[in-house]
């Protein structure tokens, strides 16, 4: 039941996010497995698992970015832009018109 609730939740979004046409990909990991790594949050540790995306070319195309929404989308932006010029990625850079609301 828990994997079914999993595929689901994934397909949930409030409307006023679908300016972001994000892509959603879900992985159902077992709680003990090595694959899980941990980053830092805002006020606690993030577990994540990476994902390779294997595509033909051996590439990801990237032809548009949306940041936010965040407290400092100026910053957000400038640390994208910097990823993506040390990745040699070309791509349109747009701020999310969504207000950033702080917990």
């Amino acid at each position: 039941m828990r994997t079914d609730l999993l595929k689901i939740a994934a397909l949930l979004k409030h409307p006023k996010f679908s300016e972001e046409t994000e892509w959603r990909l879900v992985k159902v990991v077992d709680p003990s497995s090595p694959e899980i790594s941990f980053r830092e949050g805002p006020s606690s540790l993030v577990p994540y698992v990476e994902l390779p995306l294997p595509l033909a070319s051996g590439a990801l195309e990237v032809t548009q970015l949306r940041v936010g929404p965040t407290s400092s989308p100026e910053l957000a932006e400038d640390a994208v832009k910097l990823l993506m010029r040390s990745n040699g990625i070309n791509a349109e850079i747009q701020r999310s018109e969504i207000p950033y609301r702080g917990r």
